[in-house]
């Protein structure tokens, strides 16, 4: 019961943690839509940095907007996330996968601390993150 009372209590928070300013339903991580800027270097991509909780999240989305990859870091832990259209395979610093020494790497995003990369080998795709030295 007392359970209940509690979720009863902070879901009007949490729904109104979900809006804009004026009232509009945010889009966020995993939307195709975030509203957040687009800060992609490559003009076939779409990437979105979003800062929570002590938490940063990468999400990359194609040019129609479908979500590809979205990795989590914290301090010097990165992951990636299951999510997007395919869920993609991602070489992450600390789980590097073989990429294809013929593959084409696109530089999606990169800051201060990390850069990521696309890799494309005609149907197959890797996503890495690379820590910036």
């Amino acid at each position: 019961m007392a359970t209940t009372a509690l979720l009863l209590t902070i879901a009007p928070a949490v729904s109104n943690a979900q809006q804009d300013w004026n009232g509009n339903e945010a889009q966020g991580l995993g939307h195709p839509h975030p509203s957040t800027a687009n800060v992609s270097l490559s003009d076939n991509w779409k990437a979105y940095r979003f800062d929570r909780d002590g938490i940063r999240y990468y999400q990359v989305n194609d040019r129609n907007d479908n979500v590809h990859v979205v990795v989590g870091k914290v301090d010097e832990i990165m992951w990636a996330l299951p999510a997007g259209k395919p869920s993609a395979r991602t070489s992450l610093p600390s789980w590097r996968l073989k990429i294809s020494e013929e593959a084409v790497p696109t530089l999606v995003y990169s800051d201060e601390e990390i850069s990521l990369i696309h890799y494309q080998d005609g149907s197959n795709t890797v996503w890495s993150v690379e820590e910036v030295p």
